[in-house]
């Protein structure tokens, strides 16, 4: 399995974070700062129970 640095380094890896990066520097700083504090809650949230 490559490691997140191998990962970061593929071609697609590359242009997906350049193409993000740009579409983020068109939103305001209020819509940055909700699309962060999204993704911080889908990272630190507890995966779903696959039983219910």
């Amino acid at each position: 399995m490559p490691t997140e640095a191998e990962v970061e380094q593929h071609p697609d890896a590359i242009a997906a974070r350049a193409l993000l990066e740009e579409r983020l520097k068109r939103l305001t700083s209020a819509q940055r700062s909700a699309f962060h504090e999204a993704v911080r809650r889908c990272y630190a949230s507890k995966p779903a129970d696959p039983e219910t």
